[in-house]
């Protein structure tokens, strides 16, 4: 069986994001950026005005990202605290 593997294209917000968190959630960030990697749809379909993106959970943290399946491309849009990363 041969397994595809997306490539992660982050935007800008979503540098800064990864930037601005605790470094001790930096390794978890990156398993889970791996898991994305090799299956994208992981992650929850949101719905409303963000019916086309999806949602990775990791505790209070989201990373939230768009499939463009036909480049085999996942783009990272905004990564932060639940609270906030939806607005």
């Amino acid at each position: 069986m041969i397994q595809l593997r997306y490539q992660l294209v982050f935007t800008s917000r979503a540098k800064k994001d990864l930037n601005r968190l605790p470094a001790s959630l930096l390794d978890r960030f990156t398993k889970a950026f791996e898991q994305i990697a090799r299956d994208p749809y992981c992650g929850k379909a949101l719905k409303g005005e963000l019916h086309n993106l999806f949602s990775y959970r990791m505790g209070d943290y989201r990373i939230i990202y768009q499939i463009e399946k036909n480049k085999v491309t996942v783009i990272v849009l905004k990564i932060g605290h639940r609270k906030d990363v939806y607005k």
